[in-house]
This record gives structure tokens, sequence and C-alpha cells, in this order.
């Protein structure tokens, strides 16, 4: 059964990476994919010190949204609904 799910994610994330890769073509941009392996692993572990870094966190759940923050005080949003409502539980308890 776990076999199964990841194999359904691979495929998952390669479709969604293939995509997202040709629409940064039309865009005249390029982009690289990192969906399994070593360069999925290194990709977490960049992606876990950035989160670390953080000074902020608005999750917009009508939104869809999340926007952090970091120590420069620069900030990056994430579109992404099911992030936004667990983190706005989260929030709205402090």
């Amino acid at each position: 059964m776990e076999a199964e799910q990841k194999s359904r994610d691979k495929a998952l994330a390669r479709s969604a990476a293939d995509r997202i890769l040709q629409l940064e073509e039309e865009l005249e941009a390029s982009g690289a994919a990192a969906i399994e392996g070593n360069a999925l692993e290194s990709s977490r572990l960049v992606l876990l010190e950035w989160v670390q870094g953080l000074i902020g966190v608005i999750a917009s759940p009508a939104l869809g949204r999340v926007t952090v923050i970091d120590r420069e005080g620069r900030h990056a949003t994430i579109i992404t609904p099911h992030l936004a409502y667990d983190l706005s539980a989260t929030v709205n308890k402090t």
C-alpha cells in the first residue's frame, strides 16, 4: 500500500513539475525540478533552513495563502488553501 502511494506521489509530482516547467518556458524563464533522490533531499534541507529563519507567518485561509516574513523583512507568499487553513488554527491561538 505504501509503495502504491509513493508511486502515485511520484507521478503527481512529476506531472506538476513538468507543467510548471512548461509554463516557465513559455515565459522564457528556466526552472529546475527536484522530485526524488538527492536533489529532493538537498532541496528539503535548504527549505528547512529557510523556514527556521522566518520571523513571522500570516495565515489567510479565506484567500488560501500563507505569507511569511524573513529576518531581512522580506515576505514571500505561498498559495495553498490547506496550509493556510491548518496554520490559521495555530496563529489564532496566540
